[in-house]
């Protein structure tokens, strides 16, 4: 699964406030990611893959303090995927943002998914977008200092009408055929050669897919 992502961080450093009728009235500056603190967060997907989220090389530094960062991010991860019930399957990925080496428990204000953002939604030929969620996730409360981080849930399901035409029609309809050979007459000694034809093809056909 790929995911286009566009994350906004924001947090406040006091020490790079200042007055704005000290210096032209001037409210926004820009400086290098570089030169000031800035939190590093790390993106888990699913339950073994992490990317770390490099922020942009320039921050936006406002006169209360706030540092504000903003770029979009292509993340992209293989989700396990449970067959029990293929092809009328329904799978669900995550995306974690989680915050490395903090010292304090971070604010975190999430937006609910706005399902208008579907129609930005890029339809591949075998999966369709069904529900996005979130929810609050607390790290292990038995280390010295707990995060909280939001979790994305995506979930997808399968297009499953190319494996009903494919798969189940055809083998559904060679199950209806095989009774059929009680309706041919005894005389004709045709009922062999038909429920040969039949297995052989149920054989090629299961041996294709």
């Amino acid at each position: 699964m790929t995911v286009v992502v566009y994350l906004i961080v924001s947090w406040k450093q006091l020490g790079v406030a200042w007055n704005p009728k000290d210096y032209h009235d001037i409210d926004v500056i820009f400086v290098d990611t570089a030169s000031l603190w800035h939190p590093q967060l790390m993106a888990i997907m699913g339950d073994k893959d992490s990317i770390l989220m490099e922020l942009e090389e320039t921050l936006t530094v406002t006169s209360d303090g706030w540092v504000n960062s903003s770029r979009p991010y292509y993340l992209s991860s293989a989700c396990e995927i449970a067959f029990d019930k293929y092809p009328f399957d329904y799978q669900t990925c995550s995306i974690g943002f989680y915050p490395l080496g903090t010292q304090f428990k971070p604010t975190i204000q999430v937006k609910n998914p706005d399902f208008t953002l579907k129609s930005l939604y890029s339809r591949g030929g075998e999966w369709m977008l069904e529900n996005v969620s979130f929810s609050i996730v607390t790290s292990d409360e038995s280390l010295p200092i707990s995060v909280v981080f939001p979790r994305y849930n995506f979930t997808v399901r399968r297009q499953r009408t190319y494996y009903v035409i494919t798969i189940i029609f055809p083998m559904v309809l060679t199950s209806v055929m095989i009774p059929l050979v009680f309706l041919i007459p005894s005389e004709t000694g045709e009922k062999i050669s038909y429920l040969v034809a039949i297995f052989t093809s149920c054989a090629i056909f299961l041996n294709f897919i």
